[in-house]
């Protein structure tokens, strides 16, 4: 049985190698410049939600609203992805009461039909 001697890395896997490196650390830099940004707005580290404003065009009830947690990715890029989708907020804190959202709707649709 031969044992095997350490090789350095030469040729294209020493290439593959620094690449992967490099893109390792973009990643991390990327990933700390979030952080940090969102440290400035949360300084608390409290729970993020975000907070939709869908606009149906007609009707009674034409502005909806809806909250999500941030880590529920799947479900936020399907709001995102809503052509009714006209605005959206960041909550920091407890879930959104029910008045709470409904408050804030409220507010989103005065705003919106003031510009209108």
């Amino acid at each position: 049985m031969a044992s095997a001697k350490a090789r350095p890395l030469a040729g294209r896997k020493a290439m593959v190698f620094i690449r992967d490196c490099a893109r390792s650390l973009e990643v991390q830099r990327i990933a700390a410049e979030e952080l940090f940004a969102e440290a400035d707005e949360n300084p608390d580290q409290l729970v993020k939600w975000h907070v939709y404003f869908y606009d149906a065009g007609t009707g009674k009830f034409r502005f909806t609203v809806n909250a999500y947690l941030d880590h529920d990715l799947p479900v936020r890029a399907k709001c995102e992805a809503d052509p009714e989708l006209v605005g959206r907020t960041v909550v920091y804190g407890d879930p959104p009461t029910m008045e709470t959202l409904y408050l804030m709707l409220d507010a989103f649709a005065a705003k919106q039909e003031a510009t209108a």
